[in-house]
């Protein structure tokens, strides 16, 4: 009889757990990239030279979740050229990870810190969360980056 109540609670925590989980790393993602952002901004204020964010190999549906790179645009021709240094880089996220569309695919920082373009809008979204469970990076003109949760993802 134990056995059996035990397997009906845990056929219904089964779903719940692993919406959890779905969710749990949506945040991961969303915060490792709104601190990359934060980051490239501060750098380009403190180097007085613009900072890009780059994505590495971005594909529709699918933007900087291939992975990017930060990078100092030395001739602020926002182009990444030979010789430009790179500060850091970020590896792909495994399958079913997404962050952004794919139509943006560089957020780029001008020696004060604010946007070039934009203002831009990601989503960052799991494919083993479904639901509202995504998050909205929005970085705004001023460099100012905000976070909306519980957004609907495709």
């Amino acid at each position: 009889m134990v056995i059996v109540v035990l397997a009906i609670i845990g056929s219904m925590a089964a779903p719940s757990f692993s919406s959890f989980l779905g969710r749990s790393g949506t945040f991961g993602i969303e915060s490792d990239f709104v601190n990359t952002l934060s980051f490239a901004r501060s750098e380009a204020m403190r180097r007085g030279l613009p900072v890009a964010v780059t994505a590495t190999a971005p594909v529709a549906g699918n933007g900087f979740g291939q992975g990017w790179t930060i990078w100092v645009d030395s001739n602020a021709n926002g182009a990444f050229d030979a010789g430009e240094p790179v500060i850091r880089s970020h590896a792909a996220y495994a399958g079913g990870i997404s962050l952004g569309d794919g139509t943006v695919t560089q957020v780029y920082f001008n020696q004060q810190g604010y946007l070039n373009g934009g203002p831009w809008q990601l989503k960052a979204c799991s494919a083993a969360a479904a639901g509202p469970t995504g998050y909205l990076i929005t970085i705004l003109a001023g460099g100012v980056i905000d976070v909306q949760e519980s957004v609907t993802c495709p």
